[in-house]
């Protein structure tokens, strides 16, 4: 940013030789491109082109035109400061920092970076509406990351600051709800989550409306509670659609692929899950493509072909771990899947990959799949992990989770 090319270039070549030798990876892309970027300039210009500016860097994200978007809300950020407009300043901070939260190209330290800073702003001119969206996306960083109880602070921040504010409580209350879902608190989830859709559908916030559905969807989706799964995702979906929404449709489009698999219909999942893999290829969210990869590795098992299905269940967890923000509950989500199959085939890697996912499901309090993982080692034949199991699951309230546990005590029983 200073203008000196060279000297960041000889920068990112000693980063990635330090990346590979220290970590035997790649740096993210995001590293290459600091190195080219050049700071947006100063230009004349009035408010109106500032707004239009940032609806525009907005419009462009949002339909999955990352890279332009993010331009446009740079240059939005040095126009609103060259016309000395603090309250401009403030909406483009916010913005700005929540599109790198959700880039999904490892830029939520950035993102932070640029919230903290909206934040500051924010207080100075006594926006407490775009402090509290500052404070909901940081929280938004901390329940992607797995740190469950760190997003509850900011979330509860954000929720003292927006008051009355329904489109924002709606948000805050839909991510309070996904982070409640992963823990395996499923009655609170179902509480948040249904006050987020309400309220978003109140303030007519239809994309908050549609995030909040999909979250629901997979937490119906979780307790195998198909029609009322099937209906919140198709509500998701048909936002996404009419909107345009293209970094947001894979995500409620491979869950409903998960129903509908679940149902039988593993044709249509398997167009589904195919479809949804290739909007987040295109868009490079690793997320997405991760979950898709799950789906179509259990399609390919339903189907017979094992070798195809656990070379995709490996590569789904694997796809997470491209980018240092990836959501770690997708991760373990393919990690549950992967240990599932080795350890239905008899495999040996099964072992591994259930350590793998009992450390990273236990780390976070992700508790319903740290159960998930004892449940399993009990399947592979490790004596005693049944009964951690139960004393794990007692605490979750799914009758999948339980439905497994029984199937795990019939068939240690069985064998003795």
């Amino acid at each position: 940013m200073g203008g000196h090319a060279e000297r960041a270039q000889r920068q990112v070549e000693a980063c990635v030789a330090l990346f590979r030798r220290e970590l035997a990876v790649e740096p993210t892309p995001a590293l290459r491109e600091a190195a080219t970027a050049r700071p947006p300039a100063a230009r004349p210009i009035r408010r109106a082109g500032v707004l239009a500016q940032l609806e525009a860097g907005e419009a462009a994200f949002a339909a999955g035109a990352v890279g332009p978007g993010l331009g446009i809300m740079h240059q939005a950020v040095v126009d609103a400061e060259s016309v000395r407009a603090p309250d401009l300043l403030a909406r483009a901070l916010v913005a700005l920092g929540s599109a790198l939260v959700h880039a999904a190209r490892g830029g939520d330290e950035e993102g932070a970076a640029v919230l903290h800073r909206a934040i500051t702003v924010a207080a100075q001119t006594g926006d407490g509406a775009l402090a509290a969206t500052a404070h909901r996306e940081l929280g938004y960083i901390q329940f992607l990351r797995g740190s469950y109880a760190r997003a509850e602070t900011w979330l509860s921040r954000a929720a003292a600051l927006a008051a009355s504010q329904g489109e924002e409580l709606a948000w805050i209350l839909a991510v309070r709800g996904a982070a409640q879902t992963d823990t395996g608190n499923y009655e609170a989830a179902r509480e948040s989550l249904i006050e987020a859709a309400q309220r978003a559908r109140t303030a007519g916030a239809t994309r908050a409306e549609a995030w909040a559905r999909s979250f629901l969807g997979r937490m119906y989706l979780l307790r195998d509670e198909r029609s009322e799964a099937r209906a919140a995702l198709t509500a998701a979906i048909a936002v996404g659609r009419r909107e345009a929404w293209n970094s947001f449709l894979p995500w409620p489009e491979a869950l409903l692929a998960e129903v509908d698999l679940n149902d039988g219909a593993v044709e249509r999942a398997a167009q589904a899950f195919d479809h949804a893999f290739a909007m987040g290829c295109q868009l490079g969210d690793p997320c997405w493509e991760s979950l898709a990869a799950r789906g179509l590795g259990r399609v390919a098992a339903q189907s017979g072909d094992l070798r195809q299905a656990m070379e995709l269940f490996e590569d789904a967890p694997r796809r997470c771990r491209r980018l240092p923000d990836s959501y770690r509950w997708i991760e373990a989500y393919g990690l549950a899947a992967a240990a599932d199959a080795a350890v239905t085939a008899g495999f040996d890697r099964a072992k591994r990959t259930i350590s793998e996912l009992e450390v990273l499901a236990s780390r976070h309090g992700m508790r319903e799949l740290t159960a998930t993982a004892a449940i399993l080692r009990s399947r592979a034949g490790e004596p005693g992990a049944l009964e951690i199991a139960a004393l794990i699951a007692a605490e979750v309230d799914n009758p999948v989770l339980h439905r497994q546990l029984e199937a795990a005590r019939s068939s240690a029983t069985t064998s003795v």
